[in-house]
């Protein structure tokens, strides 16, 4: 196919996006495995990627340079209802957002602690990174590896908030405007404008329900995961750990979140064995 568009190759596994890529700034921190351009890449003076994940042959990751948004919320066809009526002609909140569409392959990402190879010159000894995918030359981790392991710091300086509404039209993290009256007429006017629009999922194995629409934000990440092309702009859905018990337990999980709390790492667990 294509691949100037960025698109799979016969041989690829992944699923390849055609969304939009900003000119990243010489700062950003690279893990460069190809610098000599014979990957197609477009390279600045110290070898770092003009533009990461623009090209199927490119192995540069992108993190800490999310893209607007405004961007984002086009991408991924969220509604914004800017101080307008919706289609049933009642009156809601500005600046409040719809995601209509929901669904899609899930990824698992390996989410490695700061300074998971801290001890690797004295010890020979990683934090959650089997020592094969990590680079040892250029003290990173090797791109486009089956665990997409990505370091924390980078992982979360990526994300971008979508704020979300519950179905009276206030924000998420506060209560009905008091200047407001709804009346249930009108609530149940507006249930019914949306009716065609809500999913309602099922975590089977943790056995959460949730409303997509009802009072959840989105946290978005922004950026090239692993050196995979197509895995940019991607739905955080929650952050799972696992300790010397052999079962992954959810920190937090974007359905069961009434406090519309930002997504974390769980510092707090002790004997942390894997973060995902």
């Amino acid at each position: 196919q294509d691949n100037k568009n960025g698109d799979v190759k016969k041989n690829d596994t992944i699923v390849m996006q055609p969304n939009p890529v900003q000119l990243v700034p010489k700062t950003v921190r690279e893990c460069v495995m190809v610098v000599n351009g014979k990957d197609g890449c477009k390279l600045n003076d110290k070898g770092e990627c003009l533009q990461p994940g623009n090209l199927s042959t490119c192995k540069h990751s992108l993190y800490n340079h999310p893209l607007p948004k405004e961007q984002l919320m086009d991408i991924f066809g969220f509604q914004q209802q800017n101080g307008k009526e919706v289609d049933d002609g009642s009156n809601h909140d500005s600046n409040k957002n719809l995601l209509l569409t929901e669904g899609g392959l899930i990824w698992k990402a390996s989410i490695l602690p700061n300074g998971y190879d801290t001890n690797y010159e004295s010890k020979k000894t990683l934090k959650m990174l089997p020592l094969k995918f990590y680079d040892d030359k250029n003290k990173c981790i090797k791109p486009r590896r089956p665990n997409l392991a990505v370091v924390e710091k980078d992982f979360f300086d990526s994300l971008v908030k979508i704020e979300g509404i519950n179905y009276t039209g206030s924000s998420v993290s506060g209560n009905r405007d008091s200047s407001t009256t709804t009346t249930k007429q009108e609530e149940f006017n507006f249930l019914g404008s949306i009716a065609r629009q809500i999913t309602v999922l099922k975590d089977e194995e943790h056995n959460i329900v949730w409303d997509q629409h009802k009072h959840h934000s989105k946290w978005i990440f922004s950026g090239v995961l692993n050196g995979w092309p197509g895995l940019k702009d991607l739905e955080v859905k929650k952050i799972e750990y696992k300790t010397h018990i052999p079962k992954w337990r959810v920190h937090w999980h974007s359905g069961d979140n009434p406090n519309d709390s930002p997504p974390t790492y769980p510092h707090a667990v002790m004997g942390l064995q894997e973060v995902r």
